[in-house]
């Protein structure tokens, strides 16, 4: 099952386990007639047709517009990059769950009052959702929360009366919000080695001096420096842990080609490569991803070096010894050439913009790791 048949399972498993729930409920009939209208009856009924979802706020401005492809939900505005279906689904699976609380105002005049009013008017508060399918088409302005009481103010747009809904439902209102977030993912423990060199030749080497180690030592020290504290490079094999987007974009958009970027390469434990090229223009600043698997011939043998350490005198232990390295040097090979293509795949072409002290520490220099020098005013 891929992941958009999950998002739309989730509406539909929720949805009735919802109903369930409300009809379980002991309470007065007036209570149980408050609560008796679907008001998103169409995408409860069509959640398998459902394949665009277009937002839009103030002036008509679209927002997003999320759409179903061959691979999962995507962001049309972002060059159909993967979408965030965790929060996809959470909205529609809320939206789902949404009934009529009370019926509220249909004069216009009032509309802006709820955040009701159509969004087309450039002050207008609400945001308008355009769900479409196969057998699915309508239009909702989800409008103000009422903090008071709890709940949603909606209106349908082909309908002049607004309604109180149950459930709280607040639509993103930034394009890059509704993007799927995460870039790669590699524990600072996974790290074996990081060089960066910057534009103007400088390059800086940090490396562990074994697989099972913390810290990453600080190679190459100028003659009479020393590092600030003895872990001081550590941070930076933590950049790749959990790193996340701010934004993204086409490489070829950018039009980086003039500018020369700062060049990271990490290595990992288990075979990775992971090759980070920051691009920096005006205020804003930009990040590409190359990723390759490490072969033997590369670097020799990832692991640990126990098993040969500890060989057999004995010849044919030493022989199974040794067909066991190959084994598992060649599985890990294996392994990390397919998670390599995957991240390959999934990253090539885009650049992305991150949070600015990941940024920073794919960017260090030398001087940032020592103590400054001292002057002779400092010494008196």
């Amino acid at each position: 099952m891929n992941r958009s048949s999950l998002l739309l399972l989730a509406v539909v498993t929720l949805t009735a386990i919802a109903g369930g729930w409300f009809l379980s409920q002991q309470g007065s009939r007036d209570e149980q007639e408050t609560f008796s209208t679907w008001f998103f009856e169409e995408l409860r009924a069509n959640p398998e047709s459902l394949n665009q979802v277009q937002i839009a706020g103030a002036g008509n401005k679209t927002i997003a517009t999320l759409e179903l492809g061959d691979h999962g939900w995507v962001v049309v505005e972002k060059d159909h990059y993967p979408a965030d279906e965790t929060r996809l689904s959470k909205m529609l699976t809320t939206m789902a769950q949404a009934k009529v609380m009370e019926p509220k105002t249909d004069q216009p005049q009032w509309y802006s009052r709820l955040g009701v009013e159509d969004v087309s008017t450039p002050e207008a508060f609400g945001i308008r959702l355009d769900m479409r399918g196969e057998s699915l088409h309508t239009s909702v302005i989800i409008g103000k929360l009422a903090h008071d009481i709890g709940g949603t103010y909606a209106r349908k747009t082909d309908e002049a009366r607004t309604v109180l809904l149950n459930q709280t439902i607040e639509p993103l209102r930034e394009t890059a919000r509704w993007l799927r977030p995460e870039i790669i993912d590699i524990p600072s423990g996974n790290i074996r080695s990081v060089q960066i060199t910057h534009p103007d030749g400088e390059r800086l080497k940090l490396e562990k001096p074994d697989p099972g180690a913390i810290d990453l030592n600080v190679l190459n020290i100028p003659a009479g420096r020393e590092l600030k504290y003895k872990a001081v490079a550590s941070s930076v094999a933590g950049a790749l842990a959990m790193l996340n987007l701010v934004e993204v974009a086409r490489f070829e958009a950018l039009h980086f080609e003039s500018i020369k970027p700062v060049e990271t390469i990490f290595q990992t434990n288990d075979g990775l490569e992971v090759t980070t090229r920051a691009y920096q223009r005006d205020d804003q600043s930009w990040l590409t991803f190359d990723v390759s698997a490490i072969t033997r011939e590369d670097s020799g043998k990832l692991g640990s070096s126990e098993a040969s350490d500890s060989s057999s005198e004995d010849e044919h232990d030493g022989t199974q010894v040794a067909a066991l390295e190959e084994l598992v040097e060649t599985t890990v090979e294996t392994d990390s050439s397919t998670r390599a293509q995957k991240l390959q795949t999934k990253l090539a072409g885009w650049v992305y913009q991150i949070q600015p002290f990941k940024f920073q520490l794919l960017t260090r220099r030398m001087e940032d790791f020592l103590k400054p020098v001292e002057t002779e005013a400092d010494q008196t």
